[in-house]
């Protein structure tokens, strides 16, 4: 992340520039061969002397010239899903589905050699190069290959699955993980509150004593990684939302204790919108000004025990914020306001789904 603001680049490996440890390419940083998972430094010793004599041209020509020399089917992958095989003309696709092919062949044409055996078509002795032809598919989406880089590189190398919310995460001030962690930073201290927009890597999920879910979840950003406690009354809520590789917004509470790495409770969890780039909202417990008349949003039910107030709660409670909530109750004939914790973010996704449940009469805004 630093680099990034510093506006040097990481380069992903490749095998025809990258040497064991990382090194210096013009003004940017290109990745070690040695940070990648399944390469063994007699291969990468492999890979350095063979280029020495001349680059790699094509992906069949770097397997031919590297083929028994301590590369094996999970190596190529790891070259192949870091980048490192990029610039040799193919796509990744192409080359992963092709790679299985050409490592059967160059053992066949390997054991054929050993056998002293020769070919019709063998020319002086020599197994002439047919190189198979790629199959004619598209590149990986963008999502699909920074997770493959951060599977065998440890990290996303080409970009950041966050990048895309960069304009959202600035207007809404969302915390840094990375000063989040840092202890000397009295800002985050022990009970602090904090708004993270974070990419899912893991999580984990557990029974408490009252028979309820509760999940620890992995979250990061461009900063650094942290562990968030979903207790029950939220994992409710947004279970389906912490699957891995999705992008959230967590509204939390920091708990620091001194033998410990910092943590976040999370208090509420949503999803991000890309292409939405909103007036940050006021947090809760926020007034409006008293300059300009606020929305509400009105529900008629039959009353507070009925099922139409359940199906309304069911929805309402996913989307907390600043609006308030009145409910017209039609079994006493009058209005109650709601309390503040259910007041919602007036949004159309919640009206809809309000309207397909309770009936288009039922919701209104005004």
């Amino acid at each position: 992340a630093e680099f990034h603001n510093l506006g040097i680049r990481i380069l992903p490996p490749d095998v025809n520039t990258s040497y064991y440890g990382f090194t210096v390419s013009g003004s940017d940083i290109r990745y070690g061969l040695l940070a990648i998972k399944n390469l063994g430094r007699q291969f990468i010793d492999s890979i350095i002397q063979k280029r020495k004599l001349a680059p790699y041209t094509s992906f069949y020509d770097f397997c031919k010239r590297l083929y028994d020399r301590s590369m094996n089917s999970r190596a190529l992958e790891s070259l192949i899903k870091c980048g490192a095989l990029d610039n040799l003309g193919l796509n990744r696709r192409q080359m992963l589905l092709m790679s299985g092919t050409v490592l059967s062949d160059l053992e066949y044409e390997s054991k054929h050699n050993l056998k002293g055996q020769m070919s019709f078509f063998d020319i002086d002795g020599e197994t002439s190069d047919n190189e198979p032809e790629p199959p004619a598919v598209p590149e990986f989406s963008r999502e699909e290959l920074l997770f493959m880089e951060n599977e065998v590189a440890g990290m996303y190398l080409s970009g950041h699955p966050i990048d895309e919310f960069s304009d959202y995460i600035n207007a809404v001030h969302a915390d840094k993980i990375g000063e989040i962690l840092n202890r000397e930073n009295s800002a985050y201290g022990d009970k602090s509150d904090v708004r993270l927009v974070c990419i899912v890597t893991s999580q984990k999920t557990q029974i408490t004593k009252n028979n309820q879910m509760m999940a620890f979840v992995n979250v990061e950003d461009r900063y650094g990684s942290i562990e968030v406690i979903v207790f029950p009354n939220v994992y409710l809520k947004c279970s389906a939302l912490l699957m891995k590789s999705a992008v959230v917004e967590i509204f939390g509470t920091i708990s620091a204790r001194e033998d410990e790495e910092s943590k976040i409770i999370a208090n509420e969890i949503r999803t991000v919108d890309a292409s939405s780039v909103p007036q940050p909202e006021p947090l809760r417990n926020t007034r409006q000004s008293s300059n300009s008349k606020p929305q509400k949003l009105y529900i008629r039910i039959d009353n507070l025990n009925s099922e139409s107030y359940r199906k309304a709660f069911r929805v309402i409670d996913i989307f907390e914020g600043s609006t308030p909530v009145v409910f017209r109750l039609t079994d006493e004939n009058k209005a109650i306001l709601a309390p503040r914790n259910m007041w919602v973010s007036l949004n159309d996704v919640m009206v809809r789904e309000l309207r397909h449940q309770l009936g288009d009469e039922n919701v209104a805004v005004k």
